[in-house]
């Protein structure tokens, strides 16, 4: 019997990959971002609209754009002002933000808050921000392995108070009640490429698909700069 294991272990064309715990395998993303120099990120949400401005004048759709360690960030972001869409170019170094807009500041920038209290450290580096977002998941379940764009990553899903884990979209999310979270970890790396959120509490008669958001993170310690304008 032990010559035949062995024989059927040489015959078997390699090894499978561990199943890792879920847990570890949040913790080591969520290093992996918190120690990155740079990365790239974009946003998307579609379904029920997401305002992002007290007024409710700002519909936000995405965002493109990168991260440069330890406080820089800079994103283009495709919105609605009244209906109208138009991108808004946004940078943040600091708590320092700069945006410009064609219609809000007629193509200038100017130095003014266009996410009040948005500082990349805190988001990126510091454990009250992405980190501790991704570790308020709850009910972490690990679905296995699936091709993601010609990728193997890992698939996880969960569950988690909307507040807490409102870092995973840049401070965008602004709900309370529970969301539902499905995120994809790279099997050979480890870094977290791809999260998709969906906000039950947004479906209504009016909007009967909930806002969902997919963020994507990528190109890890890419060649990026971020200066003021």
């Amino acid at each position: 019997m032990l010559v035949l294991s062995i024989l059927l272990a040489g015959c078997s064309g390699g090894t499978a990959t561990p199943t890792p715990e879920p847990l570890a395998l949040i913790t080591e993303a969520a290093r992996s971002i918190r120690d990155a120099e740079s990365f790239a990120v974009s946003i998307e949400r579609t379904g029920a609209p997401v305002y992002i401005d007290q007024a409710g004048i700002i519909n936000f759709l995405r965002a493109n754009g990168h991260y440069v360690a330890p406080d820089r960030v800079q994103a283009r972001v495709r919105v609605l002002v009244s209906g109208i869409a138009g991108d808004v170019d946004v940078i943040a170094i600091g708590n320092d933000q700069y945006y410009r807009h064609a219609i809000l500041t007629g193509g200038q920038w100017i130095n003014a808050e266009f996410s009040p209290g948005f500082n990349a450290e805190d988001l990126v580096r510091s454990e009250s921000g992405l980190s501790r977002a991704m570790g308020a998941l709850n009910d972490i379940a690990l679905q296995g392995i699936e091709d993601i764009d010609g990728v193997a990553m890992w698939h996880l899903t969960g569950s988690a108070v909307g507040s807490e884990v409102s870092a995973l979209t840049i401070g965008l999310i602004p709900a309370q009640d529970d969301v539902l979270v499905d995120l994809y970890i790279r099997v050979d790396n480890g870094h977290a490429e791809r999260l998709v959120i969906v906000q039950p509490d947004t479906v209504s008669e009016e909007e009967p698909v909930p806002s969902t958001w997919t963020v994507e993170v990528y190109d890890y310690n890419g060649d990026y700069t971020v200066e003021a304008p």
